[in-house]
């Protein structure tokens, strides 16, 4: 894994009509990215018309660098960022996309009271997954919470967006089909309440959504627009204010190391469980970039495997698994397994959503398995065996152990 750290950079040109009237900046952005490469999102500030006041105002130049981080990003070395950078954009929290808990992000505080403590102009963001009013006032009063002790000189970001699980959207917002007229009032119910409390506050979508899930008529004017698209040009035909224009690129001064990572636990996350992985994750790599993983094609697994380090254990977590249903060999729905025992993994904890024909079960209650049998008629262990990773007949008395399920019950 690499040694650099994904970030999001932001860049800021001046027109010449917009000189002559007030040094009115373009903003690009560098996106933190959570895979093994190191990306950044450039976002480049375009003004169309709109007349709000510069949210970098003071900075002297004709393009201003900045990154957008969060907990993914792990230690931050402040002072060399601020070499580096003109601005900084801190994610503070998060709604889960399934359970849809607000979140506040692990690292947001302490990434503020860096920022400040070095000078770098500070904006936020919250990623929302909020289906009504009262949940856009409750993320809202959760970012106010969190900045209400710091500097914060740039926009408050509403990160308004659909996950995406094997090419599909996903998540309870997206499951919600709300219409434009709805989600542009869940996107003013959280700016105003950014604003009365004296904040800028922004809006942050695709080209895509800004044409196709919002009524931007109805957008309250004094919100900044951020569109990101990636194809050369903004297909959105509206006003905009920034324009993140790529996912590509590196940034220095935010540095993570993966190489040293030793999990010594392995988590795999049945449906439902997938924000264990969000709430946590310190690294994500997407299947998509380990060699031999296959996508997952079942809704709401995002297929990434995700390190992190929970009550100061190393942990790896698939986010998503493939499934004997979906067509796959046992070997390749094994494999997976086979790379945290290379990894180190020790102790393999299974999840699962599962039916009961006890008809004591209800919906949501948790089970421990004691054992299982086999009627599948396949099995992992067929074909050659690498002893490296066991014997050829593993000993199965005691597959679950008894003393992790006596753990469990306490």
């Amino acid at each position: 894994m690499p040694a650099t750290k994904k970030k999001k950079r932001t860049k800021t040109r001046i027109s010449k009509k917009q000189k002559e009237k007030r040094k009115k900046l373009i903003v690009s952005v560098t996106a933190v990215l959570l895979a093994l490469i190191v990306a950044l999102v450039s976002i480049s500030v375009s003004h169309t018309g709109r007349k709000l006041p510069n949210p970098l105002l003071g900075i002297d130049k004709e393009a201003a660098y900045g990154v957008d981080v969060s907990h993914h990003n792990g230690k931050i070395n402040w002072k060399k960022l601020k070499n580096e950078v003109d601005f900084v954009i801190i994610r503070v929290g998060y709604r889960g996309y399934e359970k849809g808990n607000v979140c506040i992000d692990k690292n947001a505080e302490k990434n503020l009271k860096g920022a400040n403590k070095v000078g770098i102009p500070v904006g936020v963001y919250f990623y929302t997954q909020a289906v009504n009013e009262e949940e856009a006032r409750e993320e809202a009063q959760a970012t106010l919470d969190v900045i209400k002790k710091y500097d914060i000189s740039l926009p408050v970001f509403y990160d308004f967006e659909y996950p995406s699980s094997s090419g599909k959207h996903t998540g309870r917002l997206y499951s919600a089909q709300l219409d434009k007229k709805q989600n542009v009032k869940l996107i003013n119910t959280f700016c105003k309440e950014i604003e009365d409390a004296g904040y800028q506050s922004g809006l942050y979508a695709s080209s895509f959504m800004f044409k196709n899930n919002f009524k931007m008529s109805e957008l309250s004017n004094s919100v900044y627009i951020w569109v990101a698209d990636y194809n050369g040009a903004v297909s959105y035909s509206g006003d905009y204010d920034l324009w993140q224009f790529s996912d590509k690129g590196k940034v220095d001064g935010i540095n993570k190391k993966t190489e040293n990572f030793k999990p010594e636990i392995g988590i795999i996350l049945g449906s439902g469980l997938g924000e264990l992985a969000d709430e946590y994750c310190d690294i994500a790599v997407s299947y998509n970039d380990i060699p031999n993983f296959i996508k997952s094609t079942v809704q709401g697994h995002k297929g990434r495997l995700v390190f992190a380090k929970i009550n100061n254990k190393n942990v790896v977590m698939m986010q998503g698994r493939n499934h004997f249903y979906e067509g796959h060999t046992m070997q390749e729905i094994t494999y997976p397994v086979k790379v945290m025992k290379a990894l180190g993994v020790k102790t393999l904890i299974l999840t699962n959503a599962a039916g009961a024909v006890n008809e004591s079960y209800k919906p949501a209650d948790l089970m421990l398995i004691t054992d299982h049998i086999n009627n599948m008629g396949a099995n992992p262990l067929i074909g050659p065996n690498d002893s490296n990773l066991g014997e050829r007949f593993p000993d199965m008395t005691e597959v679950y152990k008894k003393h992790l399920i006596e753990l469990a019950e306490k």
